[in-house]
């Protein structure tokens, strides 16, 4: 099961959209696999809010300050403890941290889950100084109502003025959209990150962590998590890294397998291929088979091939720019 298919189990996908009209103001902590890379600080002095963008500082520096002090130290190298709670213990043994056995040894109910506290996590240290101010009309706050309002601002959404937009989630960006967005969500998967996504006036959906957009023709008949709806889409060849094999929905091009020098890769759509290419490009040449030997593709040839898949299954590339880069 796909990260993205368990938060959608949370809730259905439509529910609890950040409201649009509302003007929310207060700290909110950028939620990402665990980690809190951005504070946000909204406020509304005037008819705009006044958002700023506060960044975690990195560990880099403590790492070195801790190396610094076992370097000499003769226990340095000696035996290491892990602590690890019933949760971590019943994970590594039966592949399930509410595993009843490690809930009754814990003194809990069975189907008892004790729920997040945003207190429990500890936050890393941020900047002073904002990295980033910015002006914006309105702001989505990411919701996700399993975990309720401790779970606010995950990720958030603003419009600044138009048609441009800027995310703040795992990283900083802005981008145009194709018509005024009404609603934002962010639901949460087990892991701690957020999925999120915007539908415009016409019916597009905007998915934030994947850079792509998805025609609202897709929706015309269902209304599934975009997400999970995306990333079976996104299968070009059969999905050989799950058990079992997960096979794509259409036969693009007549192509079964794809290489890299001397070993078998999924083909996914990948919505910037130009540096795909270029990082993977690294491990050998790129090769398709279509029922017959190898054929080998070029870097021109592989854009083309993403180009042309996207426009069959309804893909558009989220185009933005970055604003910031995050320190952790």
């Amino acid at each position: 099961k796909r990260p993205a298919e368990d938060a959608a189990e949370e809730e259905p996908a439509q529910k609890k959209p950040a409201d649009a009209s509302a003007k929310p103001d207060g700290t909110y902590h950028i939620h990402d696999n665990g980690g809190r890379p951005f504070k946000v600080e909204v406020k509304w002095p005037g008819s705009k809010a006044e958002v700023k963008v506060f960044k975690a500082i990195g560990s880099d520096d403590e790492d070195e300050d801790d190396d610094d002090e076992n370097e000499g130290n003769e226990n340095a190298g000696g035996p290491q403890v892990s602590v690890m709670t019933a949760g971590d213990i019943a994970q590594q043994l039966f592949g399930n941290s509410n595993h009843p056995l490690l809930v009754q040894m814990a003194g809990g109910q069975e189907g008892e889950e004790e729920e997040p506290k945003e207190d429990d996590a500890e936050l890393p240290q941020y900047e002073t100084d904002a990295c980033l101010t910015l002006s914006a009309e309105k702001v989505f706050v990411g919701q996700c109502p399993k975990h309720g309002a401790i779970f606010d601002g995950n990720s958030i959404l603003l419009h600044l003025e138009g048609l441009k937009y800027a995310f703040v989630g795992e990283n900083v960006f802005s981008f145009t959209a194709k018509s005024p967005i009404t609603q934002y969500v962010s639901l949460v998967g087990n892991s701690d990150v957020p999925y999120p996504w915007a539908i415009d006036e016409q019916g597009f959906r905007y998915l934030m962590i994947s850079s792509v957009i998805l025609n609202s023709k897709l929706f015309e008949n269902c209304d599934k998590d975009p997400y999970d709806l995306y990333f079976h889409r996104a299968l070009i060849t059969a999905d050989i890294g799950m058990v079992p094999i997960e096979q794509p929905d259409v036969q693009f091009q007549g192509i079964t397998e794809f290489w890299i020098g001397e070993d078998q890769y999924t083909l996914k759509y990948e919505p910037n291929p130009e540096p795909d290419y270029d990082r993977l490009a690294e491990r050998g040449e790129f090769f398709i088979v279509k029922g017959g030997p190898k054929i080998k593709i070029s870097k021109t040839e592989y854009v083309k091939l993403m180009q042309d898949f996207a426009a069959e299954m309804g893909f558009e590339t989220l185009h933005s720019e970055e604003l910031v880069e995050r320190n952790i």
